[in-house]
């Protein structure tokens, strides 16, 4: 085979010349190509890009205009009236659902309207042109999975028209929320665009939504309905896996699919939304549990703290609430950065994961009995249990610490020194305890039992560190 492709001279467009046999033999010959140019093709000079040249064997060259002097002067003119801009997308839509593929695949249409000056949309290959089609490609959640949308005109003619096509989405494809990625426009003489959400932003927000239903049925001993069905826990596929166990029978059904419910102000929804039903038996369970595992593929880094709303409403820890459902009861972090979490709750509804974005707590404190000041240093016995109270401008929940470190502060501890008069008893249970009367936190600290100057810092998760310096004596 022998072929040259020739360039116009903004190099968005091109032809290629397919070679023939026309004197002497295969081993010494000559041969001629005929090149068709599309009507408003580029004017100008068209200059040689490359040749190719292969024999029956296999074995080729190719050659550009930097190392073969006979393809750098190789070259043609046009001239006559030009097109050489791409067709304009006027709207692009597509059908929302969201689409179950449980039991199959799933078929989505969508619709552009595109316009072009002179040339014409293509839309087949032409005596001139055989190019990639007007095309759309939307994408899954996690980016792993894709599918194409080729258009074909329905109304309108090469100038303007409305394209239509369908998409079919496989059985067992990724739940969530399929987005346009890119969209590629081309006209007869093959100028083409390709548009994206960042440079165009008709593009922003088409997408449609992709569910998978699970059912299972509780017997008379009670049991549990699981969306992991392979056994193989979250994936960057399958980012939010769930669990739900009942003491009663019924007939559940959990819907994995695109986040329906909007994320409150100061809030990031992860991954699926979970919408639960159950259908007893007979009498309503008291208490089901959920536990839902979180693939570290979505998990915001650095790592943070994961909570559960039920619908848009955030469900509080079991430990702050008076034992009150829904509540979560426990967040495991596992060794492969997967999370899950564990809640319990009196009947269900829509689930959504979340994490802060976005927002900085109204921090104010420490409060009495901790000195704060340049240069203060409080003074305390190693060991001692420390209240740290602040106030983050209303009650934000018990989600708010990020981590407490105790760093050594040798050479620090100076003159001013502020003996605390109030410390807590050694047993005094730890962790962090929220007042609403008085809109105070307190963090209670266990300081080290080892003498020395030290400095307290609690970072909350919206990034801030509060700090202040203590000297343990013994």
């Amino acid at each position: 085979m022998l072929q040259a492709r020739f360039v116009s001279p903004s190099s968005r467009q091109f032809v290629d010349a397919l070679f023939e046999l026309t004197g002497g033999d295969a081993l010494n010959g000559s041969f001629e190509a005929v090149v068709s140019v599309a009507r408003y093709a580029e004017a100008g000079t068209w200059n040689a890009a490359y040749f190719l040249a292969s024999d029956l064997a296999g074995n080729w060259t190719y050659l550009v205009p930097a190392n073969a002097p006979a393809v750098a002067a190789a070259s043609f003119e046009l001239t006559g009236t030009s097109d050489v801009t791409p067709p304009v997308l006027v709207s692009l839509s597509v059908e929302q659902g969201p689409f179950d593929v449980t039991t199959g695949p799933a078929i989505v249409h969508t619709t552009a309207t595109m316009t072009d000056d002179l040339s014409g949309l293509y839309t087949s290959c032409t005596p001139y042109l055989c190019s990639s089609p007007i095309q759309a490609r939307f994408v899954s959640p996690s980016g792993n999975q894709f599918v194409d949308a080729v258009y074909a005109p329905t109304s309108g003619d090469a100038l303007g028209a409305i394209l239509e096509a369908d998409m079919v989405v496989p059985r067992y494809a990724e739940a969530g929320l399929w987005q346009a990625v890119y969209f590629l426009s081309v006209d007869q003489v093959g100028n083409y665009g390709q548009l994206t959400p960042e440079t165009e932003p008709m593009l922003v927000g088409v997408a449609f939504g992709v569910e998978k239903e699970f059912t299972g049925t509780i017997p008379s001993t009670g049991g549990t309905v699981t969306t992991d069905v392979a056994a193989d826990g979250a994936t960057s596929i399958d980012p939010i896996e769930v669990a739900v166990a009942s003491s009663e029978p019924g007939t559940m059904q959990i819907v994995v699919g695109p986040i329906d419910t909007p994320a409150p102000a100061g809030w990031e929804f992860l991954g699926n939304e979970l919408d639960i039903t159950f259908a007893p038996d007979g009498a309503a369970p008291s208490e089901l549990e959920l536990t839902i595992l979180v693939d570290a593929s979505v998990v915001p880094a650095p790592p943070a703290i994961i909570d559960i709303f039920r619908g848009a409403t955030l469900v509080p820890d079991c430990s702050a609430n008076g034992g009150a459902r829904p509540c979560v009861d426990a967040r495991t972090a596992l060794g492969d950065g997967d999370v899950e979490l564990r809640i319990f709750t009196d009947h269900l509804s829509a689930w959504n994961l979340g994490v802060r974005t976005g927002f900085a707590f109204a921090f104010d404190g420490f409060f009495s009995p901790i000195e704060m000041g340049q240069g203060v240093v409080n003074v305390v016995k190693a060991g001692a249990a420390v209240p740290a109270k602040f106030s983050l401008g209303g009650d934000q929940g018990f989600d708010v610490v990020a981590s407490v470190r105790v760093v050594p502060a040798a050479g620090e501890c100076g003159a001013v020194e502020h003996l605390l008069v109030e410390t807590l008893p050694a047993s005094s249970q730890g962790g962090l305890h929220y007042d609403a009367a008085s809109d105070t936190y307190t963090y209670v600290w266990k300081t080290p039992k080892v003498a020395g100057c030290a400095r307290f810092e609690l970072e909350l998760v919206d990034g801030s560190v509060h700090s202040a310096l203590f000297r343990l004596r013994s």
